[in-house]
């Protein structure tokens, strides 16, 4: 069935129902389009952690910061390797301590922008479609080391911090 034999069928019902309930009420009803939302100005400042939406365990800590998570176009590789810098930095953190707190799982981002700042100096400033081969591979060689590092003390990192992640 072609589009042009179903969509006028389905627009003179639109037009129909829109009618009906204009006299029904007895008013005109405005042009029905969407309605427009103000844009942020500045979308990192904007960015809400969706982590804060759905809530989570030590509330009052630090959530991902806009500035890690909105990227310009292309530039979305930088979210990932931060984020698992930043995890391995945490887990690191609590294992050498051999104790868990919520300052310890959630270190502040502003605090460790620096440190993140620098280590992001180790890769092209560009858009992950201008990477070369080499490049690409450096990403995925230095984020495939970030994940291991991480996994190896994984287990005793969920062991140490089950109290609070639990609600123990």
């Amino acid at each position: 069935m072609k589009l042009t034999t179903v969509f006028p069928p389905m627009l003179a019902l639109v037009l129909s129902i829109t009618a009906a309930a204009q006299d029904a009420c007895g008013q005109e009803f405005p042009d029905l389009m969407a309605p427009e939302f103000p844009k942020p100005t500045d979308s990192q400042s904007a960015y809400v952690d969706m982590q804060q939406i759905n809530g989570r365990f030590c509330p009052d800590h630090p959530f991902r910061p806009g500035w890690v998570m909105v990227q310009p176009r292309g530039y979305q590789w930088k979210t990932g390797i931060l984020q698992e810098f930043y995890n391995l930095k945490r887990t690191r953190a609590v294992v050498e301590e051999g104790q868990c707190s919520c300052d310890l799982m959630f270190p502040s981002w502003e605090d460790m922008r620096p440190e993140l700042e620098q280590f992001l100096e180790r890769f092209p400033d560009t858009s992950a479609s201008q990477f070369t081969s080499d490049q690409r591979q450096l990403v995925l060689d230095i984020e495939r080391e970030l994940q291991q590092e991480k996994r190896a003390m994984a287990s005793e990192f969920r062991q140490i911090c089950r109290p609070i992640i639990m609600g123990e």
